[in-house]
């Protein structure tokens, strides 16, 4: 048998496999409740004459940027995803950090530019929606960054 005909398996994980999987899964997902997400925020933006400058600007803004890291910066990561580029990694946490970043931002601004509507009682503040998107922001940062920066399987699979 020639040295060609034999090839010891690697000892180490590669591949789009293992723990990997369920950030590609939530890449996968996010665009698509990104337009869910989107439908429903857009008749909002047709009230907007109902918000002072301020307000109405936060929600344009708003939507503008949840709209990136709903569509645009999932897509982007998946296309670096799946060409095994060595970039994914380092934009991944990048994004995980930002998102969470923006979620905090987004709910304290919020807070202040509608205060006095989430005092007069008619909108609650901590609604299932909010509390949902920032767990979800912290534990994926919390959990995910640390795996994309010590992870055997990421370090040989991202090569490109």
């Amino acid at each position: 048998m020639s040295q060609v005909d034999h090839v010891e398996p690697t000892a180490t994980p590669r591949g789009l496999g293992g723990w990997l999987i369920l950030p590609i899964i939530g890449l996968l997902t996010t665009p698509f409740l990104g337009v869910l997400n989107l439908g429903q925020v857009l008749p909002n933006l047709q009230n907007l004459s109902y918000f002072n400058g301020l307000q109405g600007g936060f929600i344009v803004v708003e939507t503008i940027v949840n709209g990136a890291l709903q569509l645009i910066a999932p897509i982007a990561l998946l296309v670096l995803l799946f060409g095994k580029r060595r970039q994914f990694p380092r934009l991944y946490k990048l994004f995980l950090g930002f998102n969470l970043a923006w979620v905090v931002f987004d709910l304290l601004a919020a807070y202040v530019l509608f205060q006095q509507i989430y005092a007069s009682g008619q909108v609650a503040f901590w609604d299932r929606e909010t509390i949902r998107s920032l767990v979800q922001a912290a534990v994926g940062t919390a959990i995910w960054i640390p795996y994309m920066s010590v992870s055997v399987r990421v370090r040989n699979t991202f090569v490109n």
